[in-house]
């Protein structure tokens, strides 16, 4: 994954799986949009496979 700190503070986080699909916890997800910018729905696991997921937040967590 890569995560970015954008000019307000806020994180973006772009995440996915090179490998076989898994999952992640979340923590500090504010707004989540999949490949094709469209709103997804993230609780405190995602799925992640090879397509990316961008996590947007404060501050945002991510672990196994």
């Amino acid at each position: 994954g890569l995560r970015l700190r954008r000019p307000d503070g806020t994180q973006l986080a772009i995440v996915w799986s090179a490998g076989e699909p898994t999952t992640v916890g979340v923590k500090g997800v504010t707004q989540a949009w999949d490949l094709m910018g469209n709103p997804t729905h993230v609780g405190e696991r995602v799925a992640l496979g090879e397509n990316p997921i961008y996590l947007m937040g404060g501050r945002v967590s991510i672990r196994p």
